[in-house]
């Protein structure tokens, strides 16, 4: 089951691409403001913030090409910095 099928309560759905957020799309609107709340990630995707951003460096490294090079650098920072923080 990949982080865009999971839903609050972690319900497994078929999530159409035309009207659903991606985890990349949450992020690529949240990360100059840290990220996003857990709240919100949990809301969305219905798994931990620490999920979130574990899936979104392993997704960075493969489909990274609809992002500029310091949009992927800014993007990896800001996860990896919330990955340290719940540490």
């Amino acid at each position: 089951m990949t982080v865009h099928q999971l839903r609050p309560n972690n319900e497994r759905r078929n999530l159409p691409a035309d009207n659903q957020t991606t985890p990349l799309d949450f992020l690529a609107q949240w990360y100059r403001h840290g990220g996003g709340s857990d709240q919100e990630i949990f809301e969305t995707f219905g798994i931990t913030s620490r999920e979130y951003f574990s899936h979104i460096l392993e997704t960075l490294d493969d489909e990274h090409s609809d992002f500029s090079v310091a949009t992927v650098a800014a993007i990896r920072s800001v996860a990896r910095r919330r990955l340290w923080l719940a540490s």
